[in-house]
């Protein structure tokens, strides 16, 4: 399998993990697990609902910034789909459309391309931002100590 294919099925996966602000649970879990499975030398910390991520040794780390929560309501009968590239989710019962997520489920899962791709780098992924940085807010700052930069591909 080529890493576009893996590429898409992450995202897709990452896309079908409904969460909302304080519901984040199953996203935490999916980071957490993939971390162990995908990037095994990486250092996973969970404190207070935040995920510290760091992978490698170096004096000063690129750090991926993303949230685990998103704005949509949380659909029983839920599912994406791709058409052609285009990703797009509905609610099975109803058969109407309803939102995937994109924000910040995209940053999620560039967080953890980054992860696969980079020797040395940090991830932070931050819960409860679209109901007032909350995570953000009580970030761990001394985990930040050796970071140059940080990218929020917030979308």
């Amino acid at each position: 399998m080529n890493k576009k294919i893996n590429r898409k099925k992450l995202l897709i996966d990452v896309l079908s993990i409904q969460t909302t602000s304080g519901n984040e649970y199953d996203m935490i879990t999916y980071i957490y697990d993939f971390c162990k499975k995908n990037v095994p030398e990486a250092e996973v910390v969970i404190k207070d609902n935040n995920i510290y991520v760091t992978k490698g040794e170096s004096d000063n780390y690129p750090c991926i910034v993303a949230h685990t929560d998103t704005v949509h309501d949380i659909h029983k009968f839920y599912k994406v789909f791709d058409d052609d590239g285009c990703l797009f989710a509905f609610n099975a019962e109803t058969g109407k459309q309803v939102g995937v997520g994109g924000d910040d489920k995209v940053g999620v899962w560039i967080a953890l391309e980054m992860l696969k791709s980079f020797d040395r780098i940090k991830c932070a992924f931050f819960h409860s931002e679209e109901i007032g940085c909350i995570g953000s807010r009580n970030a761990d700052m001394e985990w930040f100590k050796n970071v140059g930069y940080c990218l929020q591909a917030d979308s």
